[in-house]
């Protein structure tokens, strides 16, 4: 039988609370106005209560009503970010430097480069101007792989940070995805942690949660629980 009385003030200001951002300590502190000490054990086991739990349900059914969202949605978004790869919103790529297969191991330019070079030699040169030194030849390009025989990087190459288009983003990068900032250095591509969505995939799926001995008589699992909580509840009031 469903037990229809009210929960008591501090529970129910937790109930509110901890539907906000699935926070147990926090909320547990925040309702009963207690230490961060008390709150990191306190919080965590009042889920244990039968009553809080079945309020922090109904809570959480009446938000989803509300806003159209459904639990399994947010859980859906949740591994999408997760799981999304974060090269599909900016690579750090490791290309050539350019003397990597330059010819004997000189710059070497792309085709445009060259004819500008070329360009600028042939209007200052003079009978007396030494011969056009293309130096490493043309041919240079991102697309290959560093030369480990190179003598100037070492085979390790450049980096090249490369921020992708948004406008073609996968349903799940563009989850990701928080927008740019622009820095002195440049421009930031701003996501969203992983580390974040994973801890609250883990509350939502119950992953990590503290777990009691359940007794086989629910109702009276319920009762020691209450009394227990109400216990802590005196002993808060009397330090506070």
């Amino acid at each position: 039988m469903t037990d229809t009385k009210p929960l008591p003030p501090k529970q129910a200001r937790f109930v509110e609370l901890y539907v906000v951002d699935l926070n147990a300590s926090k909320a547990y502190r925040e309702a009963y106005n207690c230490t961060d000490k008390v709150a990191e054990t306190n919080g965590p086991r009042l889920l244990g209560n039968a009553r809080v739990a079945e309020a922090i349900k109904v809570a959480n059914l009446a938000r989803s009503e509300r806003t159209g969202i459904t639990a399994d949605e947010v859980i859906r978004d949740l591994i999408a970010i997760v799981r999304t790869d974060r090269n599909e919103l900016v690579e750090n790529q490791l290309v050539p430097c350019r003397y990597c297969y330059g010819k004997d191991f000189k710059y070497q330019f792309t085709p445009r480069e060259l004819d500008r070079v070329k360009e600028a030699y042939d209007t200052k040169a003079t009978k007396k101007t030494p011969d056009f030194d293309s130096q490493g030849g043309v041919g240079y390009t991102i697309k290959k792989a560093p030369n480990p025989a190179c003598p100037e990087c070492f085979g390790d190459g450049i980096h090249r940070v490369v921020l992708k288009d948004s406008r073609r983003l996968s349903p799940g990068a563009k989850l990701v995805y928080s927008g740019v900032k622009e820095t002195k250095d440049g421009f930031e591509m701003k996501m969203e942690s992983r580390e974040f969505a994973w801890s609250l995939l883990a509350k939502h799926l119950g992953i990590g949660e503290p777990k009691t001995e359940a007794p086989e008589d629910a109702e009276e699992r319920a009762r020691l629980i209450q009394a227990e909580l109400d216990a802590m509840d005196q002993s808060v009031a009397k330090a506070a």
